[in-house]
């Protein structure tokens, strides 16, 4: 069963974009955020890992990143490294 046809109690769907997501991921996405319920979030690795690399993140772990609360980014297990 698709999440988006799940009943969850997080009101707060996110993904995280890049040149490499397929189309028909995008559409999925798209569609879910069109049935305007939640709160959709959606990220563009391509900002968010070099944010992480300027802040001397390596690159492993920037591409590890997750979201904490709303929509502060960070490392996980690095406490104080946001982009």
């Amino acid at each position: 069963m698709p999440t988006r046809a799940c009943s969850c109690r997080s009101r707060i769907s996110a993904c995280a974009l890049n040149a490499l997501i397929d189309t028909s991921f995008l559409l999925k996405t798209a569609e879910t955020i069109r049935l305007g319920t939640g709160i959709p979030q959606i990220f563009n690795d391509e900002v968010v890992v070099p944010a992480f690399l300027n802040r001397g993140v390596s690159l492993e772990d920037a591409r590890d990143y997750a979201v904490v609360g709303c929509v502060e980014l960070s490392i996980p297990g690095q406490n104080l490294r946001t982009a």
